[in-house]
């Protein structure tokens, strides 16, 4: 049966214009006094609706992002500009890229330079590749070196950049990290903070706890100590003996590092220095509404706060537990809700829950149709069907003023609490240029011919194409390795987009090798731009090494691909550039012919954001 992943946004075409507007990191959704705004596209043009669903600014724009501090960034052309809650510009459009106002200023882009503008689009603080928004009158900021740092509203370094990473925590607290060497905690002055005077090295914040290693064990033997989000100290142990393995609400998991199985690990009780509860086999939920779940002895039991154990007969739960006074325990094989005594609320009966878009009235599941494909649908606690299973992705937010932003038909839609549908976009049967201002992550597959061979996928391929024999090798270049483009044809790219048809010829007599990585071919286009070839694509990295391959071209072979066609404000030529393997070890490097076409200006140095999630990059 096909599955769908677990899903932010897993249709690419429909949603990936409209992406753009919140990949600075916001909802999507925007205030505009006090009125909520809501981003639509129509015929790849944005613009906004109100919670009834009316326009209120038209869809003419590339890119909008959300309204802050009565602000929007959007892009018309190539460039970006700020529209105000009329939809009148009030900054130019002069910006490769642009985000969201935080506290009067925003940071802009020109080229892959940064600035912080103010209300008015002048520059009021320069000299920094990357800058964050601001908070409590600091933001990080990042140098051309890959460096962080932090200032204040007036541009004045608090930090200077030096460090890998920066984390703001609560209290006016800081965590610095500098390259090969651990955190150091500091006030909000940037000053060492004085528990650094006892310890040797302190672990990022988790659930409000940081784990520190002391110089010297104290006369216990003991060398780690927890903290408290202020830095107080609060427990202390002997690593080699005990470790940390999840923090709760005011409880923690303790682990004997030499043991396995029952009593290995035991929740300790930070406020009274106790052990609550021995023998838990597996991590159990945060502690909400006074109640973990949690597998003890290989039986799922409900914890109280105080130690006590309430037994259950459930065989699952959704791990993040108690929520609004209820929690998701599977049974059967199916899920259903259960209140704080482990009694049904609701008795087992769907296939799945999701752990997002949860709140105090309704909760989103899942069941599969006809095709086997999993679709979404909403009920109240009591049980009854708000809307039927009949989304195909919900946005992770859930419902924000009001309305649900998700697909339904493959069609971005809205809808309110009570299931109707406010607006949804028109099903458009035209393909249209894609029009975007940032690399697009390469996208050539393949497959090698498997013919009477077993071969494990990482996934599904069957969208990637097997080599095809040539069937007129006179037509071709003799005894060469080719990269031919069709542009007098349109084709679809990701069926909603056009595209050309790409071809690699191996008019060799030879088998060619190709690194690729999950089948992923190192092929880019590449624009001419100030007399020299730029990539308009790139490679994430994977961690695997398994991810890293060789993938065979025979003799008389080619692949086709499709690519897309861009559309932007600047004319330039385009090729395709690809690797192969040119001997042992040795890469060499295939061009197609030039063909002109437009780009965006931030296409050269902005790489594309992560709009669909764990779907479009399984490394990040």
């Amino acid at each position: 049966m096909k599955k769908t992943a677990f899903p932010i946004w897993p249709l690419f075409g429909a949603i990936l214009l409209l992406l753009q507007a919140c990949d600075a990191g916001l909802q999507h959704h925007s205030h505009s006094n006090g009125q909520p705004r809501f981003v639509i596209q129509e015929n790849y043009k944005q613009g906004y609706i109100n919670e009834r669903g009316e326009m209120v600014i038209a869809a003419r724009f590339v890119v909008a992002q959300d309204f802050s501090e009565g602000l929007a960034a959007v892009r018309e052309n190539g460039y970006y500009g700020y529209i105000d809650e009329s939809g009148r510009p009030v900054i130019e459009a002069k910006f490769d890229y642009a985000t969201p106002f935080s506290e009067g200023l925003a940071f802009v882009y020109k080229g892959d330079t940064g600035q912080y503008i103010d209300r008015s689009g002048i520059m009021v603080i320069a000299g920094f590749s990357n800058g964050g928004p601001f908070h409590n009158g600091k933001a990080i900021v990042e140098s051309r070196f890959n460096h962080t740092g932090m200032i204040d509203l007036s541009g004045k370094l608090l930090l200077d950049t030096v460090y890998q990473h920066i984390a703001l925590l609560n209290h006016g607290l800081i965590l610095t990290k500098k390259e090969d060497e651990g955190w150091v905690l500091s006030d909000s002055t940037g000053l060492t903070h004085t528990v650094m005077n006892r310890v040797s090295e302190i672990e990022s914040p988790s659930n409000g706890y940081m784990v520190a290693w002391l110089k010297v064990p104290d006369s216990m033997g003991n060398d780690n100590i927890l903290l408290d989000s202020s830095a107080q100290e609060i427990f202390r142990y002997n690593s080699n003996i005990l470790s940390t393995q999840e923090l709760l609400d005011g409880k923690i998991i303790l682990r004997h590092r030499d043991s396995i199985g029952h009593n290995s690990r035991y929740l300790f009780d930070l406020h009274s220095k106790k052990i609550l509860l021995r023998g838990i086999d597996y991590n159990p939920t945060t502690f909400s509404n006074n109640r973990s779940i949690m597998t003890v002895n290989d039986n799922i039991v409900l914890m109280k706060g105080n130690g006590e154990v309430i037994p259950t007969k459930f065989n699952g739960f959704k791990d993040n537990g108690f929520q609004y006074g209820y929690a998701f325990v599977r049974e059967g094989g199916k899920y259903g809700m259960i209140d704080t005594m482990g009694k049904y609320l609701i008795q087992p009966q769907y296939e799945n829950i999701l752990q997002y878009g949860m709140t105090a009235n309704y909760f989103f599941f899942t069941q599969q149709d006809t095709l086997g494909n999993e679709k979404f649908g909403m009920a109240d606690r009591k049980g009854k069907i708000i809307l039927p299973a009949v989304l195909e992705a919900v946005d992770v937010g859930g419902f924000i003023n009001g309305l649900l932003r998700c697909t339904k038909d493959s069609l971005l839609t809205y809808i309110n609490e009570q299931g109707k549908i406010i607006w949804q976009a028109k099903n458009n049967q035209h393909l249209f240029p894609l029009n975007i201002d940032y690399k697009l992550e390469a996208y050539c597959y393949v497959e090698e011919d498997t013919t009477n061979q077993i071969k494990f996928r990482y996934a599904p391929r069957t969208y990637h194409p097997l080599p095809r024999p040539i069937q007129h090798r006179s037509t071709y270049v003799a005894n060469a390795l080719q990269i031919q483009i069709d542009t007098t044809t349109i084709v679809p790219f990701e069926n909603l987009y056009k595209g050309y048809k790409v071809r690699i010829i191996n008019n060799t007599d030879s088998t060619i090798q190709f690194n690729a990585q999950d089948y992923r071919l190192y092929m880019s286009m590449q624009a001419y731009i100030n007399n020299k070839w730029q990539n308009l694509e790139y490679f994430p990295q994977s961690w695997c090494g398994n991810s890293y391959m060789q993938i065979p071209l025979n003799a008389g072979n080619y692949w086709e691909l499709t690519c897309p066609v861009y559309e932007g404000s600047q004319r330039v030529k385009l090729r395709f550039s690809l690797l192969y393997v040119n001997g042992k070890d040795v890469e060499g490097e295939v061009f197609s012919q030039e063909f002109s076409g437009s780009i965006n200006p931030a296409q050269r140095w902005r790489n594309m954001p992560h709009f669909r999630s764990n779907i479009m990059d399984p490394y990040n």
